[in-house]
């Protein structure tokens, strides 16, 4: 199995870090997004010496160089989502809500693998 290429981690639970390096391919990068330091001494490393991976992490969200600006995170991914460039981030999107269900989002928030969720969304509608 050839494996992918770069993996964000955006979980970083001890499950999600020890298993994001069994799906990388040789010489791919895992960057761990978060705060992962109090489960790092539980994690196996031994996929990601064996494979040649390349472990980033980011903990906080600031100023970064894009295409020659510097400007923050947020800002930067808000412009790219007003040009629509890069993925459609509506493909994240698993579960569309109501907001009178909001107890139901909220359970497919917190028990994400018995119903296959990445991200809930409500749906609102605007009375005239």
């Amino acid at each position: 199995m050839e494996g992918y290429e770069v993996t964000f981690d955006c979980i970083e639970s001890a499950g999600s870090v020890q298993d994001s390096p069994r799906y990388m391919r040789s010489l791919a990068k895992v960057v761990l997004v978060g705060g992962a330091a109090g489960i790092l001494e539980r994690v196996d490393w031994t996929t990601v010496g064996r494979n040649e991976l390349t472990l980033l992490g980011s903990y906080v969200y600031g100023p970064e160089s894009f295409r020659g600006v510097r400007q923050h995170t947020f800002d930067l991914v808000l412009e790219l989502l007003a040009r629509r460039e890069g993925p459609d981030p509506s493909m994240l999107v698993t579960h569309t809500f109501p907001l009178a269900r909001y107890q139901e989002a909220i359970e497919a928030n917190l028990a994400r693998a018995s119903h296959q969720s990445v991200k809930t969304v409500f749906e609102l509608t605007v009375n005239p």
